[in-house]
């Protein structure tokens, strides 16, 4: 494969990890947040063929809870940042609370999501921006252990569905990555194109234990993060030639 066909293949991503942050999570967050800091930690190793699968990275963390419950806090945000320690210390700060019952607030904050500004074509990254999407892929993971509303507030106050939501992802460009138990809420989300779902449990057998137990299995984690950085490569070579 020449130098030039290898180049191609390293993505260039955006990268959002949106995690639920209800005390619900408490037994999984911390197994997530590991095996993403070593998902971090690998995109600087070399791959086979000695080149770097994912490069000129950025992590966002974000934590989400239930909008209507939980009050200013229900959202933790933080900058983009291609600092490994840096994006380490916001998983690590992530704290499991609230959320009272489910479901949660998770299309409230994919709407925020989609309101992020975009920097201009070229423009040097700035940390609470997207670099545009000719720059850059836009991925979002979420993981979570509860069925999510149907439902978000638009900035202007009124309601929106998920149709809606679907169309505002998509405007935006962002290639949606889900870990959830399986509900009809994530099934309505399915139409969203390139959506991937990966069913963790089910909602009425213990979904919090099946994420653990899913989180804490670090080879089954690593298949799912290599695969998310082929996801990341390829996307990126999509995305800087449409």
């Amino acid at each position: 494969m020449s130098q030039k066909a290898l180049d191609q293949r390293k993505g260039i991503p955006d990268l959002v990890f949106l995690l639920d942050a209800t005390g619900s999570m408490t037994t999984c967050l911390g197994a997530i947040a590991q095996n993403i800091s070593s998902f971090i930690d690998s995109l600087a190793n070399p791959d086979a063929n000695g080149g770097v699968l994912v490069r000129d990275w950025r992590i966002r963390v974000v934590g989400y809870r239930d909008k209507d419950w939980d009050g200013p806090s229900w959202l933790v945000d933080n900058l983009f940042s291609a600092d490994a320690g840096q994006v380490k210390g916001h998983l690590l700060a992530l704290e499991p609370k609230g959320g009272h019952d489910e479901p949660e607030s998770l299309l409230d904050a994919l709407y925020e999501i989609t309101q992020w500004p975009t920097s201009d074509k070229g423009a040097a990254p700035s940390p609470n921006a997207w670099r545009h999407r000719h720059d850059a892929s836009r991925v979002v993971v979420v993981f979570t252990d509860a069925s999510c509303k149907l439902s978000f507030k638009q900035s202007d106050g009124t309601a929106g569905g998920v149709t809606d939501l679907i169309n505002l992802c998509q405007a935006a460009r962002l290639k949606v990555i889900l870990f959830a138990p399986d509900a009809p809420s994530y099934g309505e989300l399915t139409i969203m194109s390139g959506l991937e779902w990966e069913i963790v449990g089910t909602l009425d057998s213990k979904p919090q234990q099946a994420l653990a137990d899913y989180s804490a299995n670090q080879s089954n984690f690593k298949k799912v993060m290599d695969q998310l950085a082929k996801t990341v490569a390829i996307s990126s070579v999509v995305e800087t030639v449409s």
